[in-house]
């Protein structure tokens, strides 16, 4: 694996509230916020192929549209993550133009580019 349990560990305490970290530190899986997750805006998550969170946000994206959301998923197989601020490998512009036509697709029809 590419982290270690006491790695995730630390970016739990990290990042998590104080008032959620202990539910989510007992139960790693995406669903642990499911209760939260209904009635949520469309969404639209990247990946990419070497990225630390990659399997978590994969599960996030499937679990949105399951609870009846709507999720777009673009996976990035040739980069790292962090690929659309870093751009080491290029990609910065194809995720942005996948980014304009997910929100472009929440416009009125009329109001959507051709």
């Amino acid at each position: 694996p590419l982290l270690s349990l006491s790695v995730k560990n630390f970016f739990y305490e990290a990042y998590l509230p104080p008032e959620i970290r202990e539910e989510a530190l007992n139960d790693r899986r995406a669903n642990v916020w499911v209760a939260g997750l209904h009635n949520l805006p469309n969404t639209t998550v990247f990946t990419a192929e070497i990225c630390p969170l990659r399997d978590e946000n994969i599960k996030y994206a499937q679990l949105i549209t399951n609870l009846g959301g709507e999720s777009s998923h673009h996976h990035i197989l040739d980069d790292i993550h962090g690929c659309f601020t870093i751009n080491a490998l290029g990609n910065a512009d194809v995720i942005m133009e996948k980014i304009k036509a997910d929100l472009r697709y929440l416009l009125p029809p009329e109001m959507r580019e051709k």
